[in-house]
């Protein structure tokens, strides 16, 4: 069986989730709240959420794992 991992680089913690789509959503969000906590412009806001998306990890924020485990 597969759960994902959000792991946040600032402090090494992780959540974990059944559903790939809510460790996205999770992800997201924590996205979009660092770049507001930092003033970062909108539309770097944006890309970074694309980039996360497509890619799984965002340097320096966060990255989603994909873990095995036994049932």
């Amino acid at each position: 069986m597969k759960i994902y991992a959000i792991y946040y680089v600032d402090d090494g913690d992780y959540d974990y989730f059944m559903r790939r789509e809510d460790a996205q959503n999770c992800g997201v969000e924590y996205i979009r709240q660092v770049c507001e906590e930092e003033n970062w412009d909108p539309q770097e806001t944006e890309s970074l959420v694309d980039d996360f998306l497509r890619d799984g990890w965002v340097a320096d924020i966060c990255a989603i794992e994909e873990i095995e485990v036994k049932e």
